[in-house]
């Protein structure tokens, strides 16, 4: 039986404590609504210009394309990059992964087959970059960034596996040795801090 990993290019078990400041009583929030025109979800908010990433339906309730989008400061706005990353990866459906503190986006495209091709645009989203390699890799997709624009994610090949990799930074020089190094059969990056370091898990062949 396969048994599957957490694991990380630093520490086995990465755990992350995020100090979470208590609601106060009686406090009141503002939250703007950002509209897309159809359904929408954020995925990402940098820290930087409060800016959200994120994807919506163009068709009725859940159907028909989805279109990436960033939006400016405090959600105002909505800047679709839909056509931008595909005439660049193919395609016709796009959906944000996250945002990083310059504003360059990471996420993929999906085509008509449902094959799907990991990206990470310029800081406003006017140019694209596909990550990894279109011949091998029959799909990709991008989970982690970070502020020097290295992404992490997965990409599968002609065996079904899915295969963990990292970039350099703008989504430069792929390294995808993660199997090798694990000796393992499929493994997936889930994320990735601002020294480089990438969580995910791995699936051994026992």
């Amino acid at each position: 039986m396969k048994h599957t990993h957490i694991a990380s290019t630093v520490i086995a078990l990465l755990v992350l404590a995020v100090a979470t400041p208590a609601l106060a009583s009686g406090s009141h929030y503002s939250v703007p609504s950002i509209n897309t025109g159809g359904n929408s979800y954020g995925t990402g908010l940098n820290a930087k210009n409060q800016v959200v990433a994120g994807y919506s339906y163009t068709g009725t309730g859940i159907t028909g394309d989805t279109h990436a989008f960033t939006t400016g400061n405090n959600g105002s706005g909505v800047n679709d990059i839909n056509s931008n990353v595909t005439n660049t990866t193919g395609g016709n459906s796009t959906h944000a992964t996250g945002i990083n503190n310059s504003g360059q986006v990471s996420g993929y495209s999906t085509d008509s087959h449902g094959n799907t091709r990991a990206f990470i645009t310029n800081s406003d989203g006017s140019n694209t970059h596909t990550i990894g390699n279109s011949s091998s890799w029959t799909s990709s997709q991008a989970n982690g960034l970070n502020d020097q624009g290295q992404v992490a994610g997965y990409y599968t090949n002609s065996s079904g596996n899915h295969h963990a990799y990292v970039t350099g930074n703008n989504g430069s020089s792929v390294n995808n040795s993660f199997d090798t190094h694990f000796q393992s059969v499929s493994s997936q990056a889930n994320g990735i801090n601002k020294k480089g370091d990438v969580t995910g898990y791995y699936t051994d062949s026992n």
